[in-house]
């Protein structure tokens, strides 16, 4: 019989805490796990593992397999449950991938990528043969459509993948998690390294024709009625912004910015080129000449991206909004664009770009975008009150008072910052 060592003590914060010492790879002796998973943020943990160096964290010393057991009725899974963790059996055909078989595969994925932008060979086969034995029985089929689905992500992002694995899309949010993780590690793929994928695709090289070498195919450019949709009348409102209960990856986040940076980059050059093509189209070859990729050219924060025309010469001034997920999708915009909108009137146009990376549609909004939209702060414009005999006073009337922004989901509403909605929220 195992021996139960399990201290006393262990809490959610240490569990959280250990998940992230997981992903950094973090020594531990335990193995894989066989029939049962920890599931977080709808990715898959050895339960065993993971409390190991919950242990740790709790105690500074690091539980062995040999003391404790992980099964159905084990002490192990009743304190990740009493503390509010589901721990599920593995299933068979079918089942969730974990989140260790999409890091063994995005390694893998991305260690052959760099032998192929290096122009180094390597053996496609011979990865994948020692790939299989770490992905809970999966078929050489199933990991093949795993790497295609990696490719799609890549090229969602605007980066490079590998030309063997025709991007196939369909993906896991859960696979996009995983591959933002992964990415810091390949400095060559992403960064601010010379030559990085991302560095050359962000460059400056647009005037002519709008791409560079290092982007994947942009869409075809196309006239409007060929992709263009009513803007959704059932979209839910934004949801409040979700307090996080995972630890962030280092650089994880710098990857995700600067990735959507260049998704809106693209989806901004995709609607110059679609402006110039449809005026061509309508016999105004003068006006056509005459667009301007206004954010690009003069500078962000005019509340616009692009300024154009309608076939009769009347000016339009268009904010592009481009995402990779479905027309539904909550987007973000700035007091500056708002208010723009509303000066502007109808010759304001705000574009959303949807199912970026795959057929991109789009539909529009024409004219003041307040009584349009289900708006709601991401962040708020704080600033101290005093107390005064347990009193809440305004603070911002003293001279020194400068607001700082605060997100949304971090104020617990205790009564001691007087709150407006940020005047400024960060723009997509």
């Amino acid at each position: 019989m195992v021996k139960d060592r399990i201290p006393a003590g262990i809490t959610a914060e240490h569990v959280l805490a250990a998940i992230q010492d997981f992903v950094a790879g973090v020594s531990h002796d335990f193995g894989p796990s066989t029939t049962y998973d920890l599931i977080v943020d709808d990715l898959r943990y050895p339960p065993k593992a993971i409390l190991g160096l919950a242990a740790k964290r709790a105690t500074g010393h690091l539980l062995k397999p040999r003391d404790f057991s992980g099964e159905e009725e084990s002490r192990c899974f009743a304190i990740l449950r009493a503390l509010g963790f589901e721990v599920v059996p593995k299933i068979g055909k079918g089942a969730i991938w974990s989140r260790e078989e999409y890091f063994a595969s995005v390694d893998a994925y991305l260690g052959m990528l760099v032998e192929e932008l290096a122009g180094r060979a390597y053996n496609k086969r011979a990865v994948r043969d020692a790939l299989l034995p770490r992905l809970s029985g999966r078929t050489a089929a199933s990991s093949e459509k795993r790497m295609q689905n990696i490719s799609a992500a890549l090229q969602a992002k605007g980066l490079k993948y590998i030309t063997g694995y025709k991007p196939l899309a369909n993906y896991a949010d859960a696979l996009v998690s995983v591959l933002d993780e992964a990415l810091p590690r390949f400095p060559d793929l992403v960064g601010d390294t010379p030559g990085s994928t991302i560095q050359v695709a962000m460059g400056e090289e647009h005037d002519a024709g709008h791409t560079t070498a290092a982007e994947p195919p942009a869409p075809p450019i196309v006239s409007y009625d060929a992709c263009l949709i009513a803007a959704p009348t059932d979209a839910p409102p934004p949801r409040q912004p979700k307090r996080r209960t995972k630890p962030a990856v280092p650089g994880a986040l710098e990857v995700r910015e600067r990735t959507e940076r260049l998704i809106g980059l693209r989806g901004e050059l995709w609607i110059v080129d679609m402006e110039v093509n449809n005026l061509q189209a309508a016999g105004r070859p003068d006006l056509a000449a005459q667009v301007v990729h206004a954010s690009k050219v003069e500078g962000d924060g005019l509340g616009y991206d692009v300024r154009s025309f309608d076939i009769e010469g009347s000016q339009l001034h268009i904010e592009v909004k481009t995402t990779t997920r479905g027309a539904a999708e909550p987007f973000v915009v700035t007091d500056n664009e708002v208010a723009f909108s509303a000066e502007a009137g109808s010759s304001f146009r705000l574009y959303r770009v949807f199912d970026w990376g795959k057929v991109p549609g789009l539909y529009i909004l024409t004219g003041s975008l307040e009584p349009q939209l289900n708006l709601r702060p991401r962040e708020w414009a704080a600033t101290p009150r005093v107390m005064a005999a347990g009193v809440p006073h305004d603070f911002s009337v003293l001279p020194s008072a400068t607001p700082f922004v605060l997100p949304v989901g971090v104020y617990g509403g205790s009564g001691f910052l007087s709150i407006t909605p940020a005047p400024e929220p960060r723009p997509e």
